[in-house]
């Protein structure tokens, strides 16, 4: 049976008067049982009803999805779908979504669901301890896999706030502090730590590299290391393709890792966070996780006056996102900089 896609098609105007009697022609986008897509057009004198249609003449067609598809066919579908364009962990990500959140939604019909159906479940989800970013994720993957199936099936629904995460940066004082203790015990972590806070890697991209990608006093960020369903770790492309970047290091760093033959961090990002939050945890500083050093390179470059595009060019962002997940990071270490300056006029203009 087809997997067929849908598209929802107003015509422009969607409104037409004749007489005092106002119609609307909605025109429903399909692929036939030979895979071309066609475009048919149902009148009713209001939208909703024209929409429904367009579901029922759906429903009656044979040589698409069948009726009795449940909502955990559909979301397995989709992913079977896309899992060839898809990365290990967007899989992973689903696949526990599928297995693990559809709840008591799992086995109803497409043809049973409704707007009630799908504000309960999200409703649940909501009140049993999940992060409103994981509630919109559920319900973000059951509405494209919806939209695939059938566009008449998703309805607006009311969806928790996410908080915005703090993101903490950590000082120089804090860095210093782990990059010595780690240079004393853990000399695979020390060279983590030099490479991401110089790079502003992703801890994937760290355990990637290897002497290959060391040329001279550049390092080629070309891949990086994710976790699958099956539970395994494997070498994938890098999230994006602006990840990929040629990144310049100082000599100190290029120095330790230019005898090593293999991999220049021998870990899983599951291991290099362990080993990371075991050595904060010893030293008197505030805790922090191992991707905060991503942020505590970005708030440097940022202070130094270090151009934006110069920032995402080496950081491996695609857009401007940057700007809005490390704002407060930026801020932040702005205004450290700024009690820097205030602190060393004033002891100027006390003596």
């Amino acid at each position: 049976m087809l997997s067929t896609q849908h598209t929802d098609i107003v015509a422009s105007p969607p409104y037409f008067f004749k007489g005092d009697t106002m119609s609307v022609h909605y025109k429903y986008a399909y692929y036939d049982e030979t895979g071309k897509r066609r475009v048919k057009t149902f009148t009713a004198d209001t939208l909703t009803k024209a929409r429904r249609k367009a579901k029922d003449w759906r429903n009656e067609q044979p040589y698409l999805e069948h009726p009795g598809m449940t909502v955990e066919d559909c979301v397995e579908g989709y992913i079977a779908i896309k899992a060839p364009v898809l990365s290990p962990t967007t899989i992973r990500s689903y696949t526990s979504i599928k297995d693990n959140r559809l709840g008591g939604i799992k086995g109803i019909p497409l043809s049973e669901l409704n707007k009630h159906t799908i504000q309960g479940w999200v409703s649940q989800l909501a009140v049993s301890g999940l992060s409103a970013k994981t509630v919109r994720n559920c319900y973000a993957l059951l509405r494209s896999a919806l939209l695939m199936y059938d566009e008449t099936l998703v309805f607006r629904v009311q969806l928790p706030t996410v908080i915005p995460y703090q993101n903490y940066c950590p000082s120089d004082e804090d860095v210093k502090k782990i990059i010595e203790e780690a240079r004393k015990t853990d000399e695979i972590l020390y060279r983590a730590l030099l490479l991401t806070a110089f790079g502003l890697l992703r801890e994937g991209e760290a355990c990637a590299l290897t002497s290959e990608d060391v040329h001279g006093n550049t390092i080629s960020v070309n891949k990086s290391m994710a976790y699958t369903k099956e539970h395994t770790w494997v070498i994938k492309t890098t999230k994006t393709p602006a990840s990929i970047r040629e990144l310049e290091y100082p000599q100190f760093v290029i120095d330790l890792v230019k005898d090593i033959d293999g991999r220049l961090v021998p870990l899983t990002p599951h291991a290099l966070y362990d080993r990371f939050r075991r050595l904060v945890k010893r030293l008197d500083v505030p805790y922090f996780r191992f991707h905060d050093i991503r942020h505590y390179g970005c708030s440097i470059l940022h202070s130094l006056g270090v151009p934006d595009a110069y920032v995402m060019a080496r950081g491996g962002w695609a857009t401007d996102v940057m700007k809005r997940v490390y704002r407060n990071v930026i801020s932040d270490e702005q205004k450290k900089q700024t009690q820097i300056i205030m602190e060393h006029f004033d002891s100027l203009l006390q003596n």
